[in-house]
């Protein structure tokens, strides 16, 4: 049953991984300028890209992190959101993606993720006057509490870009695990489920069973979201399930 949602969350996340290899083959001629000492403030990007686009509503502004690559400023415009890339030196428009087109926005969609920046460490929250594009607050990583900056850590080692390649290698290896988990948790069922049904084959009796309980007890209190999974599997079971004969004849349950 949760064998095609496992694969789905392994395959887009192994891709989504490799969001900055990917998007820098794809949008090469977007996200690439040439290097020059100078440089214009953020505001006036943003203002160039209001002037540009005017009506839009400037959502969000994704700095140059060195001096060959363009600047972003995120727009709303006529019920569509738009990537506008920014040359940070001269302020000039090089071009714009809709973001709905964009092939790892619809991957971070099936997967669920929310965009962060590449390292815990680099994120920031700017405020802009959206009248004027001035920033009028700058929060970072170091104003962050100590929860903060653990959730923050925490979501950049899962996107695999906290430590470079090898953060990225070490979650495929997991998302590879998860998918091979799944494929032969299939294949084992399909060989021990009861002939004529779909239910799961008989528990382990004794010590044994008790042993997965506790396992799965203590995961569920590590895990909150896996533990209230559990919790409602077990009322379904227990409440719908076991209560009607011929489901629970099916279901082996």
């Amino acid at each position: 049953m949760f064998t095609p949602f496992l694969l789905i969350l392994a395959v887009t996340g192994g891709m989504y991984l490799f969001k900055p290899q990917i998007e820098e083959r794809l949008y090469h001629d977007l996200y690439h300028v040439q290097a020059q000492s100078q440089s214009v403030s953020p505001s006036a990007q943003v203002q160039a890209v209001k002037e540009k686009y005017p009506g839009a509503d400037v959502l969000t502004y994704k700095p140059s992190d060195r001096s060959t690559r363009s600047s972003e400023v995120g727009i709303s415009l006529k019920d569509h959101t738009y990537t506008i890339f920014v040359n940070p030196h001269n302020g000039h428009i090089i071009g714009k993606l809709d973001d709905s087109s964009r092939l790892m926005n619809q991957i971070e969609e099936l997967y669920t993720l929310s965009v962060f920046s590449p390292r815990a460490q680099d994120e920031a929250t700017i405020h802009l006057d959206q009248y004027t594009g001035a920033v009028l607050a700058d929060y970072r990583y170091g104003n962050y509490g100590f929860m903060g900056k653990l959730i923050a850590l925490g979501i950049t080692l899962h996107k695999g870009t906290q430590f470079g390649f090898m953060n990225q290698l070490m979650g495929l290896i997991i998302c590879i695990g998860i998918a091979g988990i799944a494929i032969s948790g299939a294949l084992l069922w399909w060989k021990r489920k009861p002939a004529k049904n779909i239910g799961a084959p008989k528990g382990p009796e004794g010590n044994a069973m008790r042993i997965v309980t506790c396992i799965i007890v203590v995961f569920g209190i590590l895990f909150p979201l896996v533990g209230l999974s559990l919790v409602i599997v077990w009322l379904l079971d227990f409440f719908v399930i076991k209560q009607i004969p011929a489901l629970k004849r099916f279901l082996n349950a």
